[in-house]
């Protein structure tokens, strides 16, 4: 996403840990102009920042999201099913918008 230009990246993880991790790790490489497809005049204004959970309001000071790609599995490491449903606050842009699905779902 980073290299297509999206400047403003939320991430959002069962383990806000986790999250962190991955924002701090993608914020560094933007801020020491790491990623080569990234525009320079675009790097200071690109954050990747994370939502504290799925509960989480969408940040007032941003707009909804236009593309939410999403990577939950449809159950838990003991098999119970997870469901998640993307967050209605999340699906409110007012253009529109496209939901990718990329999780897998292993038959055993």
């Amino acid at each position: 996403m980073l290299s297509l230009g999206v400047r403003n990246i939320f991430v959002c993880n069962r383990t806000v840990k986790n999250a962190v991790i991955l924002a701090n790790h993608y914020n560094k490489l933007i801020e020491s102009h790491a990623i080569s497809e990234l525009d320079s005049a675009n790097a200071p204004h690109t954050r990747v920042r994370v939502l504290p959970s799925f509960d989480s309001p969408w940040p007032k000071e941003f707009r909804q999201p236009s593309m939410i790609v999403s990577s939950i599995p449809t159950q838990n490491v003991d098999g119970s099913p997870t469901n998640f449903t993307i967050p209605d606050d999340w699906l409110k842009s007012p253009t529109g918008g496209v939901l990718i699905e990329v999780s897998l779902l292993e038959l055993t």
